[in-house]
């Protein structure tokens, strides 16, 4: 059985949409875009230029951006549903930003693609 590449990301606390889409486009390399939402949500869909099978994108305290944005974010996660025929996208939320985040969207974290985590876990897995 091959081995499945694997492309770690962490993506800095983020203030605003802009310094989120800013981030998130220096930590996945992206390559020209149109950095808004929709961007963002099609970059999300084909990271080819990664060249990873797998994507772990580790949030650092998501709590910082404006509410409104931080639900439209969510539901960016949410579309990003995986599929065997595309690389697999997972979107891992500390743990310090559960509460809130179950306080917008109660089921948020039934989703597949979404894992919690504990700072200690980012830290081992990028080592």
């Amino acid at each position: 059985m091959e081995k499945r590449k694997i492309y770690i990301a962490k993506i800095p606390c983020s203030r605003s949409k802009h310094e989120l889409l800013n981030n998130i486009s220096k930590v996945l390399i992206f390559p020209p875009w149109g950095e808004n939402w929709d961007a963002l949500d099609e970059m999300y869909s084909c990271m080819y230029w990664l060249n990873a099978d797998i994507v772990k994108m580790y949030h650092d305290n998501l709590s910082c951006l404006p509410k409104a944005d931080l639900r439209v974010y969510l539901s960016i996660m949410e579309d990003r549903k995986n599929t065997p025929d595309k690389h697999q996208l997972y979107f891992y939320i500390n743990d310090t930003d559960e509460l809130l985040i179950k306080s917008i969207r109660s089921d948020f974290f039934e989703l597949e693609q979404v894992r919690v985590y504990h700072n200690d876990t980012c830290k081992e897995e990028s080592s």
